[in-house]
This record gives structure tokens, sequence and C-alpha cells, in this order.
């Protein structure tokens, strides 16, 4: 039980009477919402006591003696990757000495080292060229590129939230300007605004859209482009994460990277395999449902993840994800319908 989990339930008493939801609020130290979120507070304020109702008031007829398992910000018990991120994270803030300040792609290879090398190469050399030097669908590549940062980055997000509510961390996400001096500082809201502005008219410039910054190449062309306007050398998005509960030791930490990662590939493929897209005639399709894109997604996933040692010994379970792929009929030449994957890549 955490700071803030013993000082809610300090508060509670057997038979206390709670007038309405605004009062619930107030206990569990969140501020009143409306629709799902008012939902969620409820069933957070259900973990630390039993109750009856009568009209809008709650009366408290049990406090349990130990909280109840939390429940993360979609209204999930945790299931998917459990508290392996959460663990992951806070092993990592200890080991920095409580304070991190990491751009998504410093925290991924500097941090937690998800990847190999080559996960760096396709970033640089873009899906396009990393497809053909690998013998690969394009389309396939594109999207498996997508649905790995999508995954790691709701997985992060969703970490860290669940963690600043339990007082364990507090967290935000900045814009880090690098000025001509090599200064470095925090962009307030009204120079966010103004990074927007030119970030929207370099897009009209280049004739690109924000996917296309996926390939390095690009991407450092519209930043230089962004940076002239503005007069600095850089600027990037970062993560700064800080240890708030400082009680916490490393010993007391358990870390299964190996698991984390396992269940990440898991849903990378899943995810990469039940990607729909619509075609000129409105047509909804699952290209990489087919069995023809099994070998190239279980090749990708060599190639750009640090696979664990339980997977090597297991490694049938990336196999086993690929063969139950099930097939979309509505497609018959997939190769040619992986192009028009890329076009929309290119072009929407």
């Amino acid at each position: 039980m955490n700071k803030k989990e013993q000082r809610i339930k300090g508060k509670l008493k057997v038979g206390m009477v709670l007038k309405n939801y605004i009062e619930i609020c107030k206990i569990i130290e969140v501020e009143p919402t409306r629709g799902n979120g008012r939902k969620y507070h409820i069933r957070e304020f259900e973990r630390y006591c039993s109750y009856k109702r009568s009209g809008h008031k709650y009366i408290i007829t049990k406090i349990y003696d130990k909280v109840l398992p939390a429940i993360d910000n979609r209204g999930k018990h945790l299931q998917k990757y459990d508290n392996l991120f959460d663990n992951l994270i806070l092993s990592k803030l200890v080991e920095c000495k409580g304070h991190i300040v990491e751009s998504y792609s410093g925290l991924v290879k500097y941090q937690f080292d998800f990847f190999t090398s080559e996960n760096e190469k396709l970033f640089n050399i873009g899906y396009r060229e990393y497809a053909k030097t690998h013998n690969m669908s394009r389309g396939l590549v594109m999207m498996y590129q997508k649905k790995t940062k999508n995954v790691i980055s709701s997985a992060l997000n969703t970490s860290l939230n669940r963690l600043q509510r339990q007082d364990m961390v507090k967290w935000s996400k900045e814009i880090l300007i690098r000025d001509r001096a090599l200064d470095e500082t925090y962009a307030d809201e009204i120079y966010k605004r103004i990074i927007k502005n030119e970030e929207e008219r370099v897009y009209k410039k280049l004739k690109i859209k924000s996917s296309n910054r996926i390939i390095t190449n690009i991407n450092r062309k519209f930043k230089k482009e962004v940076c002239k306007a503005l007069d600095i050398l850089n600027y990037y998005w970062v993560y700064d994460i800080r240890l708030i509960n400082k009680d916490i030791k490393q010993e007391n930490i358990k870390v299964n990277k190996d698991e984390l990662v396992k269940r990440f590939i898991e849903s990378t493929i899943e995810n990469t395999k039940n990607s729909q897209i619509t075609s000129e005639n409105g047509i909804k399709y699952k290209p990489y449902s087919h069995s023809k894109f099994a070998q190239d997604i279980i090749k990708l996933t060599n190639l750009l993840w640090q696979i664990p040692a339980i997977c090597k010994k297991e490694y049938s379970f990336v196999k086993e994800i690929c063969c139950n792929i099930e097939v979309d009929d509505n497609t018959d030449d997939f190769y040619s319908f992986d192009d028009y994957v890329c076009y929309l890549n290119d072009t929407l």
C-alpha cells in the first residue's frame, strides 16, 4: 500500500456518510468529472470499502484490510502487461537517481533496450529501403514499425499515469528547446503554439504529412526548416519523469523485462495482422492477415527485437501467432495491395 492509499484509507470509517459523488472525489483526491471518468472514480473508491446507497448518499459498511488491486484508466484490471512496465520504469528511475529526461527513442534505446541496432537502421533509411534490403513487403514493414511504436508508447503512458496516481512518480511530456548557445529550456504554452504553427507551414512547404517523418532523412529536413525559422539549434519532445516515493529500493522491485518484451512482441504482431485498410472502392481488408506475410513477420520480429531468452528457447510462440492468422479472403492480389498500403501512408 503506497502513501496515497494509506492517506485515503485513513480518512474512512465504518458508518461514515458521504452525501454525494463530489464528497467521494474529495476522499480519493481527484477532481469531479462526468461520464466514464465518474464511473472510474466510483470503482477507485470501491477498492477501499463496501457501502450501501441511500438516495445520493454513500454509507460505508466495511473497510477492507487490504486495498483491492488498482484499476487502470480504461477501467480494466491490470492484465495485458500486469505491472511489468511499471516495475521496469521504477527500476530505471532508481538507477538514474530518481530523474529521467529522455525522448521516446532515447527511452527505448538507452533506458529500456528493447531493440537491436536493426531498429535504428530501419528509422535511418526508412521502411521502403529497409524492406528492399531484406526482400520484404514494404507495406508490412511500414505497418509493423508503426504498430511497434503504438504498442510501447501507449503502454508507457498508461504505466506512467498509473504510477502517478499511486504517488510513485510525477511525469510530463515537454518540448525541449536547444538554442544556438547550446542552452536547453522547456517550451512554455505560447512557444508550443508558435512551434505548432511553424510546423504546419513547413508541412505545406515540403508537401509531406506527419507520418512521412517516420523516415529519418525526411524528419531531419523537416526539423531543419522549422529550426531555421525559429532561429534555434534543435527541439524535440521528451519525457520528464521523477521518482516521488523515495522509499523504493532496487532490491524490492521485481523486474521481468523478458516477459514484458515477449508480450510487446505478441501485441505488435496481433495489431499488425489485424490492421484494417479500406481500398479505393470502399472494401475493407486486413492485408497482413494472409499467410503469405507470416514469414516476413517472423523475420522482422527476429531482426528488430532483442528476443528474450525465454523466447529463444520457445521461439515457436512467434510462429504460432503468425500461423494462427486468419486469412482475409477479400484480398486477391496481396502484393499489389501492399503497394496501395504504402500509397495511403504517403498521401493521406
